[in-house]
């Protein structure tokens, strides 16, 4: 883990993803085991599209079958910034544009966007953010921060 940004106020952290996975089953199948509700985490899965879920670091994906469906490791592809503190809310609203307010974006809430053309998937944690950025676009995605987080700095 690489801190960014660790003040009172603010703390903007970097790690890589050990473990994220996608699973896409065949049309047709479907899985108890799996969210049905898209945008909500569930049990550390998400559902990210229509045949599609993400099962998160620290989880366990399910068993898919040949039959059933693909497991496909995102791990190496992905950096997770992680940012939280009373300014994290203020840092959010001017990286995507989405409604970062709590009853348009609850605990547990997930979306895919973008924040400054970059592809990006946000989760909310509790009073925190998780932000996932493919590999190639985490430098830029990480001086972002910097530069986002630098309006609130004393002179």
């Amino acid at each position: 883990m690489v801190e960014i940004v660790n003040r009172d106020d603010l703390k903007i952290t970097e790690t890589l993803c050990e473990t994220l996975v996608q699973i896409t089953l065949w049309p047709g199948i479907s899985r108890a085991d799996l969210p049905n509700s898209p945008g909500k985490i569930e049990s550390g899965k998400v559902r990210t599209g229509p045949l599609t879920w993400v099962v998160f670091e620290g989880n366990d994906a399910p068993s898919i079958s040949d039959d059933e469906g693909t497991l496909t490791d995102l791990g190496h592809s992905r950096k997770c910034f992680r940012v939280e503190g009373s300014l994290a809310w203020d840092v959010m609203l001017r990286l995507a544009p989405l409604d970062f307010r709590n009853h348009a974006f609850e605990d547990g809430t997930f979306k895919a966007t973008t924040a400054h053309h970059m592809s990006v998937w946000i989760a909310r944690d509790g009073d925190a953010w998780n932000i996932w950025v493919g590999f190639t676009f985490a430098d830029a995605f990480r001086e972002l921060l910097e530069e986002t987080a630098a309006q609130w700095e004393e002179a």
